[in-house]
């Protein structure tokens, strides 16, 4: 009989055994991407503390004094560069590619081996990019985060009430002048050169004279100024400022704002860089410890090299503000002042034969009455006091009688009776009103270089080697010769 064999199918094996093939293969390519993944992220994450660790290195002086963060790329040196910047941040992310780096006991091998092949950066703004605006933009920036957009409404609201009124239309000295040399051409037409006679109350245009001879002779600050000697006499040396240092060109420059930062325009930003050179500044009555100029904000404004023509030009600006706003007051508001000025005027005009002209010698002497009660204002500011923007009847301070009896000259300014706005808001107003935006900010890091200087080791600080932003391409190799090259931005927000 023969024998049977029985056959057996072998397909399932087979089948199992490719694929097994497959999956294994599957799972090694997933091992490996995982590998390479996790490589990149090491790689990113070796970037990413690098970038933390260098703009952790943001200029203690200048964040202690003015808020603001910024890297300054010579650390401490005469001369700053990029370069210092890489080779800060190569040697940070060393300790991370390795972090038995400077350990006396190693924790063992690293799993994720990686060579930094590539380091450049590619962007960075300076404080001084673009006249000043990165400078201008954080400290924007720095006023919003602490103070939201309440602070400036009441600046707001003084600028609506000065646009309203017309105020900065109106030139009260110049007519002054105007009307001064309008009366004497009436009196030389009538061949009158004796003008001593003096009515029953005791006015006379000899009076009016030597008033305004007093003012042109004085000047406004010592009339405001109980004690000259007191005021600061800093000057500051162009040659050592920033702003010299852009009109020869000697100065960095980088990327500016990047694209996706609002720019610091339009008037509430404006108005908070202005209260943020308020807070950060010093100002005459408020001047800042350890400063180069004492009356920072009134260089800001007026751009002068020494601290008294800066005081001077700003007592000057509060005379002219005065003057408009007290003209507006004394000639719309107080009808008794006005007609008191017209009954004198006739009265002199009488005496000295020139009756056609008391309308001219009454707006001379409403001028002059509103000179000296403006002068009265600054003075109360300058010592302390408050002044409101428009009086009324009650805050006008200066009779008329006692103002030809030299009660100016007298008169010890009050600061404590009236309230109304500081020299500070005054000066909040001059900034709002400055036409040069460009200026102001230039100013404002000229005080901020002059006054780093002053502090331990930052004799050679420069403002337009601070760093604002960067934009950093990255290169890195791991242990299979992978290539990761990748880019990084960070900006102090």
């Amino acid at each position: 009989m023969p024998m049977r064999f029985k056959t057996q199918s072998g397909y399932i094996t087979v089948y199992l055994t490719l694929t097994f093939a497959i999956i294994l293969s599957l799972l090694l390519a997933l091992v490996e991407g995982a590998a390479m993944g996790a490589a990149r992220l090491q790689a990113e994450l070796v970037a990413d503390l690098g970038m933390d660790s260098i703009f952790a290195e943001y200029h203690r002086e200048l964040f202690s004094q003015y808020g603001l963060l910024f890297i300054d790329d010579s650390y401490g040196t005469k001369k700053g560069s990029l370069s210092k910047v890489e080779k800060h941040l190569a040697e940070y992310m060393s300790y991370n590619m390795k972090p038995e780096k400077g350990l006396v006991l190693a924790p063992g091998s690293h799993w994720i081996p990686l060579e930094n092949t590539h380091l450049e950066i590619e962007e960075a703004a300076f404080a001084t990019d673009d006249a000043g605006e990165v400078w201008k933009a954080q400290a924007v920036d720095y006023m919003k985060s602490k103070y939201g957009m309440d602070i400036i409404q009441e600046i707001q609201n003084q600028l609506q009430t000065i646009e309203k009124t017309k105020m900065l239309s109106i030139d009260v000295q110049n007519s002054l002048s105007e009307y001064k040399k309008a009366f004497e051409e009436s009196l030389a037409n009538e061949e009158i050169t004796e003008t001593y006679q003096k009515t029953q109350e005791g006015f006379s245009y000899d009076l009016i004279r030597d008033f305004l001879d007093q003012f042109a002779g004085k000047g406004i600050l010592y009339l405001a100024v109980s004690d000259s000697d007191s005021l600061s006499s800093a000057v500051m040396e162009r040659k050592e400022c920033l702003s010299y240092r852009v009109q020869q060109g000697n100065v960095n420059k980088g990327s500016g704002l990047p694209e996706y930062v609002e720019k610091p325009q339009g008037l509430v930003n404006e108005l908070l860089f202005d209260e943020f050179l308020l807070q950060k500044y010093g100002f005459y009555g408020q001047e800042k410890e350890n400063s180069h100029l004492k009356y920072q904000v009134e260089y800001i404004l007026y751009g002068r090299d020494n601290d008294i023509s800066n005081l001077r030009e700003s007592a000057e600006r509060l005379l002219w503000l005065r003057s408009a706003a007290n003209y507006l007051y004394l000639t719309t508001k107080d009808a008794a002042k006005i007609k008191e000025v017209e009954l004198i005027a006739t009265a002199i005009c009488t005496l000295l034969g020139v009756p056609k002209a008391a309308e001219v010698l009454s707006m001379l002497i409403i001028l002059l009455w509103v000179m000296a009660e403006s002068t009265y204002d600054v003075k109360c500011l300058l010592e302390g006091g408050e002044v409101p923007l428009i009086k009324n009847k009650g805050e006008w301070a200066l009779s008329l009688t006692g103002l030809f009896q030299g009660e100016l000259w007298k008169k010890g300014a009050n600061t404590t009776g009236m309230s109304g706005m500081t020299y500070e808001e005054y000066l909040r107003v001059f900034l709002a009103l400055m036409l040069n935006q460009e200026s102001k900010v230039m100013r404002s890091m000229d005080i901020a270089e002059l006054d780093i200087r002053k502090t331990a080791g930052n004799g050679e600080f420069r403002i337009d080697q601070c760093v604002d932003y960067l934009k950093v391409t990255f290169g890195f190799k791991g242990d299979r010769e992978q290539e990761y090259v990748f880019t990084r931005t960070m900006r102090y927000e």
